[in-house]
């Protein structure tokens, strides 16, 4: 750092007497949406293993069946050859990361006037820490997010207002875009709520309910006939608290445009709450103080798995391509 040369006494310097370090690492917004998406840790072992036994086969009664019959299996997963009588999804623990970062008590004592300062700086280290975490783990789920493979693609055919340029035609049109949106979400969230073998990656038939299905909406498509739908499926039937409900999460443009494979088609992603795991292993913070350097020095641990569990109900709401 250069300082200010003195303009009444030439040879001498100005000192630097204000020193200011603002927070710019907190934000509920990107921890929200990680803790959204963690599910149950693993406290021993490295693999998750979810298991679905297709619904049975109704049949006609028959006088001379025999309780000694075994039962054969009868489902064939989507894409597969041979009937099963059960599907199985593995994740493995698959990242181990680490975060460091050192500071120094004495060192910091020549550059603050107290204890205070001190104490302020060490806290906005460590704080640092734990923001790099959410921050590397936003980004990785809004990757995972946009490249589902879903059990099943809506596509909406949207009017293409780039040429237009009378204000009446543009409003005109957003409005029928949005109502377009609207319906293609709640033509998918009428069918994940009623016997469907459409939504999930084997072809189970199944239904889920209003409390256990989660909205993902990409901006810039969060307008007002989706939240107006929102309100209405949060308010429709019973309005109480007990209510069911579908969760509602906003993940912005500019995160999505970050993205290797964006495209801008992507509208929403609505989802079974446990199609994706987020699922840590391991979370450790600690610290050691070096006495030849006089460093602190602080590790962050945390292990995890993540991904999609394909017999649950997912699908992809997105621009109808040319």
């Amino acid at each position: 750092m250069i300082l200010n040369s003195n303009d009444y006494y030439t040879g001498i310097t100005n000192l630097a007497l204000y020193i200011a370090m603002y927070s710019t690492n907190k934000t509920d917004k990107s921890r929200a949406l990680v803790d959204a998406l963690t599910t149950e840790p693993l406290e021993y072992g490295d693999t998750k293993i979810f298991r679905s036994i297709p619904i049975p086969q109704v049949g006609d009664y028959s006088d001379n069946s025999s309780l000694l019959e075994k039962a054969i299996a009868s489902f064939t997963p989507k894409g597969a050859q041979t009937a099963v009588n059960a599907v199985e999804d593995v994740l493995s623990l698959s990242k181990k990361k680490l975060i460091k970062s050192t500071y120094n008590i004495e060192m910091l004592k020549l550059a603050v006037k107290s204890e205070y300062g001190v104490n302020d700086f060490v806290s906005t280290v460590l704080s640092n820490i734990d923001a790099a975490k959410i921050d590397y783990l936003y980004n990785l789920v809004v990757n995972d997010l946009y490249t589902l493979v879903p059990g099943a693609t809506e596509e909406v055919e949207v009017l293409d207002l780039s040429q237009q340029t009378l204000p009446s035609e543009i409003q005109a049109g957003e409005i029928l875009n949005q109502k377009k949106i609207s319906l293609a979400c709640q033509k998918v969230i009428d069918a994940m709520t009623r016997f469907s073998t459409s939504y999930n990656g084997y072809g189970l038939k199944q239904a889920v309910d209003m409390s256990d299905l989660r909205m993902i909406v990409f901006q810039p498509y969060k307008n007002e006939a989706v939240t107006n739908l929102f309100a209405e499926l949060l308010n429709s039937d019973v309005i109480n608290q007990n209510f069911p409900r579908p969760e509602l999460i906003t993940i912005p443009e500019s995160k999505a445009k970050e993205c290797a494979n964006y495209d801008g088609d992507v509208i929403a992603i609505i989802m079974h709450k446990a199609a994706y795991q987020l699922s840590f292993k391991l979370q450790y913070m600690g610290n050691f103080f070096d006495s030849s350097t006089m460093n602190v020095n602080n590790f962050m641990h945390f292990w995890f798995l993540h991904g999609w569990v394909k017999q649950l109900p997912t699908a992809l709401i997105k621009i109808k391509g040319e």
